[in-house]
């Protein structure tokens, strides 16, 4: 096998693998030298190397494939936008209740939702969407939530005059 076609297994194996993978590894899946491995490994690594978005790292006796450091921010402004595709329509219903009616109890949500809301609070506080901003002055003292910066910058608003109108839906 030409390093060419050598380098073009890698570099599939690479990208769908959640592990780094080892020479040995590569060696027995394509029946070829190690160090035909090691060379092609050493060829791609230099070439991710210059100026790209992904590079081939080493990391103990195995390669993977890891992002550039230096789009960290672009990074990370990504993954919070897939975070919030990742909210169940519980917790997106949740979180606008609060955002309009806040401070507002747990008490408060169930009684508009019509459903207890416990575990859908907690994930949005565990995700920083919410907060406890005191508690309310009577019996049982409970907890009143609102909104956090997180959830300003998440959905795109400077404060919390940016909301839609509530009576526009």
């Amino acid at each position: 096998m030409n390093n060419q076609e050598v380098k073009s297994i890698l570099e599939s194996v690479l990208f769908i693998s959640t592990e780094p993978v080892t020479v040995n590894q590569f060696s027995r899946l394509l029946e070829v030298g190690k160090d035909q491995i090691s060379d092609c490994l050493e060829e791609l690594k230099n070439s991710y190397s210059e100026n790209r978005g992904i590079r081939l790292v080493s990391i103990n006796d195995g390669y993977q494939f890891s992002t550039n450091s230096c789009n960290y921010y672009y990074i990370e402004r990504f993954c919070k936008n897939i975070n919030l595709k990742k909210l169940s329509q519980q917790a997106l219903e949740v979180l606008s209740i609060v955002a309009y009616k806040q401070p507002i109890t747990k008490g408060g949500i169930e009684m508009i939702r019509g459903v207890q809301s416990s575990g859908v609070v907690n994930t949005l506080l565990e995700k920083g969407f919410i907060k406890i901003t005191g508690q309310l002055d009577k019996i049982g003292r409970p907890l009143l939530y609102g909104t956090t910066d997180n959830f300003l910058k998440a959905f795109g608003f400077a404060s919390l005059e940016d909301l839609p109108d509530i009576n526009s839906f």
